[in-house]
């Protein structure tokens, strides 16, 4: 049996792309990167909504709805353009901010279904996802907010003036970047999970953006 081959290359903008990612590697090492750019060169969206109890309560099951409706298939099926994919899974371990979604490497947090729907459409038309990747803690009553159980030396800095900037420690490995919003005397902050690139000498930086 024979196996015809067909040659591939990226276009310009994904082979700097391809190029910064065979970068990170050692010159001895350079095959490892085989399976980032096969993601780079497959360029689906793999679409796993989590189902499990925390996001169910907040709606999972109006996501998967919704999903399923945009793309007209169901879990477990791939769309007609062979574009996207549909699965349920367990947890993603963002249930302070479910419903959630995880798109290939991205997580989308604090879903309804207008939102999910609006990131399915943009993809489907190849337009750059500008929604925000951050997340509000307002007040001790809001049980995400790290000072929901009380001012403690941890939390101390929430309860200081809008415009101070803290620092936190996630799974040990992940670097939380947040700032103080509102009053002293009231804890309250904005968690920025990503950032918009707006100079193109700064588009290819490290860390999550958007």
């Amino acid at each position: 049996m024979t196996t015809k081959i067909t040659n591939f290359t990226f276009d310009k903008k994904h082979s700097k792309l391809a190029a910064d990612i065979i970068k990170k590697y050692p010159a001895e090492g350079k095959r490892s990167a085989i399976l980032p750019l096969l993601d780079l060169a497959q360029r689906k969206y793999h679409i796993q909504i989590c189902t499990t109890t925390p996001c169910w309560l907040r709606g999972s099951d109006e996501i998967v709805k919704a999903c399923e409706q945009t793309l007209k298939i169901k879990c477990g099926e791939v769309s007609s353009d062979k574009k996207f994919s549909l699965v349920e899974i367990e947890c993603l371990g963002a249930c302070v901010n479910a419903p959630v979604v995880q798109i290939n490497d991205d997580y989308f947090e604090d879903l309804t279904n207008e939102s999910i729907v609006e990131i399915i459409n943009k993809m489907k038309d190849r337009k750059k996802l500008l929604l925000p990747k951050r997340k509000a803690m307002i007040g001790q009553d809001d049980p995400a907010c790290h000072a929901a159980r009380g001012r403690t030396k941890r939390t101390d800095i929430m309860f200081g003036s809008a415009g101070f900037s803290y620092v936190y420690l996630i799974y040990g490995m992940y670097y939380c970047l947040n700032f103080v919003t509102e009053i002293e005397g009231f804890p309250a902050a904005v968690l920025i999970r990503g950032t918009h690139v707006i100079s193109p000498e700064n588009q290819y930086l490290n860390g999550p953006v958007i």
